[in-house]
């Protein structure tokens, strides 16, 4: 099965957003694509 990183670095920007965060802010800018590897490695 392929993940599609692209969309999932998408949704979790928009669920930051939805947070109140902001996803370009140096402690989060990274958090999409952490979560993206994170979800290929466990899935």
């Amino acid at each position: 099965m392929a993940i599609d990183t692209d969309a999932i670095q998408t949704h979790v920007r928009g669920i930051l957003k939805a947070l109140g965060e902001d996803p370009d802010r140096e402690g989060l800018k990274d958090t999409p694509s952490r979560v993206a590897k994170m979800y290929g490695e466990v899935f």
